[in-house]
């Protein structure tokens, strides 16, 4: 139940950040400003970067416990 919590803060985490990105983002499409030369777009690029090793390790635990609990059912029916 701990990574669950965890996994719900760092998804709270990465809409936030990927909330603030598409609006800053299409604050410099309606100004005509390029993103390239946008630090804070910048920024909030690097930080989802430095999520993906992290959503990547959820996504594997999140497999792994699917593929248990599916290994449990078929157990299950084999009993009955």
């Amino acid at each position: 139940l701990k990574i669950d919590n965890e996994i719900d803060l760092f998804i709270e985490e990465v809409k936030k950040i990927l909330e603030l990105y598409i609006n800053r983002m299409k604050s410099d499409s309606m100004r005509g400003r390029s993103i390239t030369n946008d630090t804070a777009v910048q920024s909030l690029f690097l930080q989802l970067q430095h999520l993906q090793p992290k959503l990547l390790s959820y996504i594997k635990y999140k497999e792994d416990a699917r593929a248990y609990y599916e290994n449990l059912q078929d157990k299950l029916t084999q009993l009955k």
